[in-house]
């Protein structure tokens, strides 16, 4: 089967998340990193918005977030210059995504029994 290439807008909000996952590890200050979406997502806010919310949102479940890592969430959350309500769309997403098992282990096999007569 061809594999389809990935849109602008998918390769534009895998970015940002990377840029926001980079920023956990790096300890990249927070006003810096809202600069750096800002700049990545140039004139697409709306896509910002969905990306910040999902990040946001995914974090928001994982125990324990790093102390960077929440910091960073509650910033996504408040973003300046995009749609509150699509960041808060993009929130609930993401918290539904994490929360969804991936996958499920197969049910262990029965014990042997003992076929020993009593």
């Amino acid at each position: 089967m061809p594999r389809r290439a990935m849109t602008a807008d998918t390769r534009l909000s895998v970015a940002l998340h990377a840029a926001a996952q980079r920023a956990v590890y790096a300890g990249t200050p927070i006003p810096t990193l809202v600069d750096e979406l800002h700049s990545l997502a140039g004139d697409r806010p709306d896509i910002l918005a969905q990306t910040a919310g999902l990040v946001a949102g995914a974090w928001s479940v994982k125990a324990p977030p790093r102390t960077h890592q929440r910091a960073i969430a509650d910033a996504l959350l408040a973003l300046p210059g995009v749609d509150a309500g699509e960041v808060a769309r993009g929130a609930a997403l993401g918290r539904a995504r994490a929360l969804t098992p991936r996958y499920r282990a197969a049910a262990p096999a029965p014990a042997p029994r003992d076929h020993r007569p009593s």
